[in-house]
This record gives structure tokens, C-alpha cells and sequence, in this order.
């Protein structure tokens, strides 16, 4: 079979078979369709099958490859973190606005999503903590960007840990980035220098019906928190608020949340 012929199969979008033959030929996509002439051999035709088959049921296609580009670099992705969204990069612009010009205000971010900074002192952080790292691709997007910062990542999921692991040691981060293991603010309770809390927590309300390759796939304890979403956003604001070396906040939330 053609790659040409593997594009046109239909059982799936055109686009998404391109991202899975990027990944099965190990080419970008641009390779792919300047070389749809090219022949797939028998295993590479039995693998985009079974991948196929796999989206046809919904798996997000980030799980299936294993990879996902966040901020213009690749992260690997594992079924125990979220897939990284645009929404997510605004956080990363936000969080450079803060600490390098000293701007906190709020930034839509997609539809009823925004980045809600606020600033708690005029002090200079020398640490970011990114709460809830998932797969760690915002502490690491931040250590590029903040290279004479420190940077600590925590997460509740040990699985989720390893993932940010494995893309800390993809990016040669192993010296910029500690791991913690915790929950909230809690896992940097015996920090003693001032830092800016930046996260994506879980900010769905815990009966809202969302997409279904959300749902059946991703991992609930990075989604859903209470009755309104909003559970462990305020537990971070109020946690954040009283201690006395966290100079500010930078953080992913429903619209409806600004007013906690």
C-alpha cells in the first residue's frame, strides 16, 4: 500500500492519519505528504491499522503515538497525565509576563478558559513551582525559558512523576528541575525563598459531561475537582495567600473561578 492510499482510507480523518504515519515512519508530516508515493510495508500497514482502530474507539491520538508537541518541543505523553493543550501554552506567555515585567492580570485562553495571574508581593521569585506537573511539559517549557531559575515540578501520582521524568531527562533537565512527590502546596511546605506557584490544576466540575476521549482516556484526578471545579483552586489560592515566600500565582481555570 501506498502512503497516498493509507491517507485516503476514511475511516478516520485525513489529518489524523497523517500524525499516526508521522509517528509509525518516524518522519515528520511534511515528509509524509511530499512522499505519499512511497510504499508501506507490511508491518508498517499492520501498525497503522491497529492504530486506526484504536482512535475509531476514541483513544486520544497523543496516547497512541505517545508523543505530543507542546510550545513547539515533544513531550512524551502517557495515559497517566493529560494530553498538553494550546489552552496551556497561554499559561507559559503569562507566567514570562509576570516575572519578567511584573504583570498579573487575567488572559482569555480558549472558550471560557482563561490564565488568572495575581500578584501577592513586588519581591523577584528565584523559584518557580509548577503544581500538578502531569507530564512536566510546563515546568520544562519554563526552565528553557527561565535558565537561571530554579524549578520545582510536584504531582499526587507517582505514575505521573515518571512521565516527568522521562521528559526531563529527554531535555537534558535533570540539573534545573526537582520532583516532588505531593499534594498542592503541601509537597513545598520547607521552601524558604520566594517563588511563583504556576498550574494547570483540575478545574471541571466533577459532573460535567466532557468529550468522550476525555472521559473513557484521561485521568480524572487531573480534571475533575468538586461540585463547581473549583475545589483545589482554592485550596491553592488560600495555601499560596498565607505563606510567606510565594509571591504570586499563575493558573489555568474556568472563567467562573476568578471570582473565588
Amino acid at each position: 500500500m501506498r502512503i497516498q492510499d493509507a491517507l485516503n482510507k476514511g475511516e478516520i480523518p485525513r489529518s489524523e492519519i497523517e500524525i499516526l504515519l508521522s509517528s509509525i515512519l518516524k518522519k515528520d508530516k511534511t515528509w509524509v505528504i511530499a512522499h505519499n508515493d512511497s510504499d508501506l510495508n507490511e508491518q508498517e500497514m499492520n501498525q497503522l491499522d491497529m492504530y486506526i482502530n484504536r482512535r475509531k474507539d476514541n483513544e486520544p491520538i497523543a496516547y497512541i503515538t505517545g508523543e505530543k508537541e507542546f510550545y513547539e518541543r515533544p513531550f512524551i505523553v502517557t495515559n497517566d497525565v493529560l494530553v498538553p493543550r494550546p489552552s496551556t501554552e497561554y499559561l507559559i506567555e503569562a507566567t514570562m509576563k509576570f516575572i519578567n515585567n511584573k504583570e498579573s492580570k487575567t488572559i482569555d485562553a480558549d472558550t471560557d478558559i482563561v490564565i488568572w495571574s495575581k500578584r501577592y508581593s513586588d519581591t523577584v521569585p528565584t523559584t518557580i513551582v509548577d503544581i500538578g506537573t502531569g507530564s512536566g511539559c510546563i515546568a520544562i517549557t519554563l526552565a528553557y525559558e527561565f535558565p537561571k531559575l530554579n524549578i520545582i515540578a510536584t504531582d499526587i501520582s507517582k505514575n505521573a512523576l515518571r512521565c516527568a521524568e522521562q521528559n526531563i531527562k529527554k531535555h537534558n533537565m535533570e540539573s534545573r528541575i526537582k520532583l516532588r512527590e505531593g499534594d498542592g502546596i503541601s509537597a513545598v511546605s520547607g521552601l524558604t525563598e520566594p517563588f511563583v506557584l504556576v498550574s494547570n490544576p483540575p478545574y471541571i466540575p466533577k459532573n460535567e459531561e466532557v468529550q468522550i476521549d476525555v472521559s473513557s482516556y484521561e485521568p480524572h484526578i487531573a480534571l475533575f475537582s468538586g461540585s463547581d471545579g473549583g475545589d483545589l483552586i482554592k485550596e491553592l489560592i488560600y495555601e499560596s495567600n498565607k505563606n510567606p515566600y510565594c509571591v504570586g500565582f499563575c493558573m489555568e481555570c474556568r472563567t467562573d473561578h476568578v471570582t473565588i
